[in-house]
C-alpha cells in the first residue's frame, strides 16, 4: 500500500468515526435516558446513566399507547397493500 492510499484510508476512518460518532451520541443518550426514573431525567443531564436504572418509563407507556392496535393497523394497511398488488 502507498503512503497517499494509507493516508487516505486513515483520513476516511477519521471521517467515519466522526460520523458514527455524531449519529450514536443521541442515540445513546435517549437508551440511557429511558432507563432513568423521572425525577433524575433533568438532573445531570450531561450522563445519560443512572445508579437506579427502571423500566417503570417503558411500562407507561405501554398502558398509555394503544400499541396493539397501531400493530394491527400496520398488519391490516400491509396485507391491503400486498393483495392489492
Amino acid at each position: 500500500m502507498s503512503v497517499r492510499t494509507a493516508r487516505s484510508v486513515r483520513l476516511a476512518r477519521a471521517v467515519l468515526l466522526v460520523a458514527m460518532l455524531l449519529v450514536a451520541t443521541p442515540l445513546i443518550f435517549q437508551i440511557g435516558i429511558s432507563f432513568k426514573p423521572p425525577e433524575q431525567v433533568f438532573t445531570n443531564v450531561l450522563s445519560p446513566f443512572t445508579t437506579t436504572p427502571t423500566l417503570e418509563n417503558y411500562a407507561v407507556v405501554l398502558r398509555s399507547v394503544p400499541i396493539v392496535q397501531y400493530l394491527w393497523n400496520s398488519l391490516a394497511f400491509s396485507a391491503g397493500v400486498t393483495i392489492g398488488q
